[in-house]
């Protein structure tokens, strides 16, 4: 429940970013600020409340059991806690898909409340936990911030459907006032410095939860593990399966055929002057964009079918290879006074026919700032709903403009490239779309995932990057809450900086998928996530997923395959691998990936085959080392390794170097080489666990630090 969003203040510098200050009074967003922070708010009201967070639990499962009714359920839920924080005087400060977060002036009345909350829940048969923490808010405008709020998303992450906890703060203000409550203990939470005594209210049709066996965002502690292990040890492969099952059955839902899946083909243009490749190219991603926030449709992306757009196959054909039940084609041609007429149809793969058709006459304007006449019809003709999890905020008043679409189209272009040239002029472009529209949540959101990416790839060192990912990642979703990108930007950028740990990312990337279910890059960072921590089988799914979702794209089959090989799938992953030289014959990553491959599985004849046949003299040395690492030729690889460029062992050699030195027992130059990158940031330290190195391992405390440091903790299922 917790959203971190790494906000620095500095972003409300209106002369800086061009921002309306009115612009920021009508906006509601939750951020978690440090102390220093906020005490350099200066119009800012300090205060203390009762905190309250809500959540329903395996809301998923129920989706998935009867999607429509829960829908209304969670409707009806949400318009009860209005109605009951205006009785009892709280006020909602945000909705986190189905939970809530509000705060009350009066404890007592906060508990009122929370009852006739959990009361009502029990009526719609819904799953509801409850957390409460009395403490100190420090509010600007409609904004809430303070270290209370993470108090109380701890305490109620660790609840259990029909409960109500709260801290000691909290029951300190209560308990003279006809309530009863049981101990629970003090725990230990997640980025908490002190334990919290936590409470569980005892009332008529209201449980308490068995203070052994709770789950949550709780720190791990080897103490409080061996207390439980007795009866861990006993439950804990039922507890497994059954949380792989639910986990998996989202998952393989979304993996299957017989879902409406949608191929948007680039559309023909017919005499219209204005529309270059590059601006047909982002109409296609804005139709795709829209299309894809909707429940019941998977879409893929535009990339995928950018190789599809003046292909002479069938439409079977097309949708075989692609994987989709339908197409949508259509072209653009020039109509009256600047206008374009856009015809639309819908064909169903599996028979050919076309089964849905439309035509509109649009300004380029006002379709690139909104395709809801196509998009809401398509839709509604395929049954598709309308997202259940937007955030209710106030519309942004600005409209996206010809101009400032094409620099955004060209930016994301450029970008795709990975060069530190490409993005710059990314981010220069960006800068220019954000300058003619200064409420462009879109534009800040692609900066901040470019300054995080520049890091990762080594191209900025990561002070100036985390401060310009920050920045623009906090501003996009302070303008913007049901902007998907938004909640990616920001996880990419906790991922890339070590901010936070898998469950808070998880979290944030969960949420831009429920705004856009078939938002692939969403789902390959959970894959890394899951990758990390070495549960193969998670992130082999996502990769799946994403790849289903964008089968164009070369991170997502190579990670794929690598995911596989991992988890023991040396068959498929060697098919994959074989498909990334054939698909992509110029790209360096793609030999070096197959060989790889070939080298893992011992298969040396094609790695010296290929590594005769690389001109990429980076990627040739790096392969080089590889083999000889492999082959455990160790004075030819300390060569070698005297030979590297300086400053580049930790970007494009580190994995590698910390694996010889592993090998050869050098213990004090592979942890120099991991203080190094951790004091880098350098993000290929993340997969630190699959390197598995004896030396580190060996040493659980220095281990158990670089893991605390680069925020590698193991995700807490929770029942």
């Amino acid at each position: 429940m917790q959203c971190n969003f790494g906000v620095d203040l500095t972003v409300f510098n209106k002369t800086k970013y061009l921002i309306n200050p009115q612009v920021f009074q009508k906006k509601n967003i939750l951020m978690v600020m440090s102390e220093a922070v906020i005490r350099e708010i200066d119009d800012s009201r300090r205060s203390q409340c009762a905190i309250m967070f809500t959540d329903i639990l395996g809301f998923t499962s129920l989706m998935q059991k009867d999607e429509q009714k829960t829908i209304l359920k969670l409707e009806s839920h949400r318009k009860q806690l209005e109605i009951l924080h205006n009785r009892f005087g709280g006020r909602i400060i945000q909705y986190y898909g189905d939970g809530s977060l509000s705060v009350f002036t009066t404890p007592v009345q906060a508990l009122h409340c929370a009852v006739a909350i959990q009361e009502n829940a029990s009526r719609l048969s819904l799953p509801l936990k409850v957390g409460i923490h009395y403490g100190d808010i420090v509010e600007k405008g409609s904004a809430v911030y303070g270290d209370g709020i993470n108090v109380a998303s701890r305490i109620e992450s660790v609840g259990i459907a029909k409960c109500i906890l709260f801290s000691e703060d909290f029951w300190n203000q209560v308990k003279n006032k006809g309530f009863n409550a049981q101990s629970m203990g003090a725990l230990r939470f997640k980025n908490i410095t002190k334990p919290i005594k936590v409470f569980g209210l005892e009332h008529e049709g209201l449980v308490v939860p068995d203070k052994n066996a709770l789950v949550g965002k709780l720190e791990n502690r080897p103490g409080r593990q061996y207390k439980i292990l007795l009866v861990a040890s006993v439950l804990v492969f039922l507890i497994s399966i059954t949380a792989l099952w639910r986990y998996n059955v989202h998952l393989n839902e979304l993996l299957q055929d017989d879902i409406t899946t949608v191929g948007v083909i680039p559309f023909r243009v017919e005499g219209v002057q204005t529309m270059d490749a590059s601006l047909r190219s982002g109409f296609t991603e804005n139709l795709v964009t829209h299309l894809s926030s909707f429940y019941g449709l998977q879409v893929l992306s535009s990339r995928s079918t950018e190789p599809y757009a003046n292909s002479m196959e069938t439409p079977t054909e097309i949708g075989s290879e692609l994987g989709v039940s339908h197409l949508l084609y259509g072209t653009l041609r020039q109509g009256r006074d600047d206008s374009i007429r856009i015809n639309v149809e819908l064909v169903d793969v599996r028979n050919g026919r076309n089964i849905w058709a439309k035509s509109v006459n649009k300004t380029p304007e006002d379709f690139f700032a909104n395709p809801i006449d196509i998009s809401s019809d398509l839709t509604a003709f395929l049954e598709a709903r309308e997202n259940p999890y937007k955030i209710d905020q106030e519309k942004p008043t600005s409209r996206l403009s010809l101009t400032t679409f094409r620099l955004i189209t060209e930016a994301r272009e450029e970008a795709s490239k990975r060069t530190e040239e490409s993005f710059n002029l990314s981010n220069d472009l960006l800068r220019l779309a954000i300058a003619r529209d200064s409420s462009l949540a879109l534009g800040y959101a692609l900066l901040s995932q470019n300054y995080s990416l520049m890091h990762a790839y080594g191209f900025m060192d990561a002070g100036e990057a985390m401060d310009q990912a920050e920045q623009n990642g906090g501003m996009c979703l302070y303008i913007d809450r049901n902007l998907a990108e938004g909640y990616v930007s920001n996880a990419l950028m906790q991922y890339s900086f070590f901010q936070s740990d898998p469950e808070e990312m998880l979290d944030l990337l969960q949420q831009a998928v429920l705004l856009r279910p078939s938002y692939d890059y969403a789902y390959y960072l959970m894959g890394k996530i899951y990758f990390d921590l070495l549960d193969y089988e998670m992130a082999v799914n996502y990769f799946a997923l994403a790849h289903k979702l964008n089968p164009d794209d070369f991170l997502y089959r190579k990670k794929l395959s690598e995911t596989l090989l991992a988890s023991g799938d040396s068959k498929k992953a060697g098919k994959i691998s074989k498909e990334l030289v054939k698909r992509f014959p110029d790209n360096p990553d793609a030999k070096l990936s197959r060989m790889e491959f070939c080298l893992a599985t011992n298969d040396l004849t094609e790695v010296n085959q290929m590594l005769g046949e690389m001109s990429d003299g980076v990627q040739k040395q790096k392969m080089e080392l590889s083999i000889a690492i492999h082959k455990n030729q160790f004075a030819q690889a300390e060569k070698m390794i005297n030979q590297l460029a300086p400053g580049t062992s930790n970007l494009d050699f580190g994995p590698l170097l910390v694996t010889y030195y592993d090998k050869i027992g050098q213990h004090e130059k592979l942890w120099a080489i991991l203080q190094n990158a951790v004091d880098q940031k350098a993000v290929w330290l993340k997969e630190i666990k699959s390197l598995r190195l004896k030396s580190v391992e060996n040493s659980p405390e220095g281990y158990q630090d670089l893991l605390d440091a680069i925020k590698l903790i193991d995700v807490q299922n929770e029942g």
